[in-house]
């Protein structure tokens, strides 16, 4: 008998705010166009902790997805959320409100236990003490039961040299003349302890499908945002790159 295999879509991306409700809608509109089954949000910069129901201004017109966030208390800073499209083919099991750097989603997605983990990591200026801090909570977010996979994704705000070319990076990978900030070692050492792999380097793409962060000036370019999976799950994934035809206001 021949297996049955559900293709979905993940995705990433730093909305810059979420915080008005239409750039809400516009966020939703553009995850919708992308046909993403699950998205993670950064920089949402909502007060406190939410969530809501927002259907995307596309064709579909019974695609819904749920928006979930997690916030500083009174400060609109920072953030991250989670949208999950309301289907049958997906439950939502739990969401954890960890912080307004890490929010976790359980949920089954055909079939499949996953938790996902999605993180907006101090920037590379942050003090160490707020770097130490944000790893040692994420650390945490790794204790799961046997069945469950983990899909950890975000704004890392790291540097690698591996980022920018097909170096299948994952845990115990050697690469000779690497260049990496201190964010950037940081960032190794975690898929290496977690047994990660980070899925941005496993497929050849051209730099400007790798590149997920333009600054003001027009010229720096950056690579800061990253997709880690465990080794069953990567074993599914079949691309990994930076879409430049959405536009997110960011």
């Amino acid at each position: 008998m021949a297996k049955k295999f559900h293709h979905w879509k993940i995705g990433t991306i730093n909305v810059r705010t979420g915080k008005e409700d239409q750039k809400l809608e516009r966020i939703v509109h553009e995850i919708g166009k992308a046909k993403l089954s699950i998205c993670g949000l950064q920089e949402f910069r909502r007060i406190k902790s939410g969530s809501a129901l927002v259907s995307p201004n596309t064709d579909d017109h019974d695609q819904k997805y749920e928006i979930y966030w997690s916030g500083h208390s009174l400060k609109r800073i920072h953030g991250v959320g989670i949208a999950i499209r309301a289907e049958k083919g997906i439950v939502i099991e739990e969401i954890r409100n960890v912080s307004a750097r890490i929010i976790v989603a359980d949920v089954i997605v055909h079939g499949c236990s996953l938790r996902i983990i999605n993180c907006y990591a101090p920037t590379e200026d942050d003090s160490s003490t707020s770097k130490d801090l944000f790893y040692n909570t994420l650390k945490k977010q790794f204790n799961t039961n046997k069945t469950q996979k983990i899909i950890c994704l975000g704004d890392f705000n790291a540097t690698s040299s591996a980022s920018w070319y097909n170096s299948s990076l994952r845990e115990h990978v050697i690469i000779e003349d690497l260049e990496i900030n201190d964010n950037g070692e940081r960032f190794h050492k975690f898929f290496n302890i977690h047994k990660l792999s980070v899925m941005n380097t496993w497929f050849s793409h051209k730099k400007c499908r790798r590149i997920t962060w333009h600054s003001s000036d027009g010229n720096t370019k950056k690579v800061y945002d990253f997709i880690l999976s465990c080794s069953w799950i990567g074993e599914y994934i079949t691309n990994c790159r930076v879409y430049n035809s959405f536009d997110f206001d960011s």
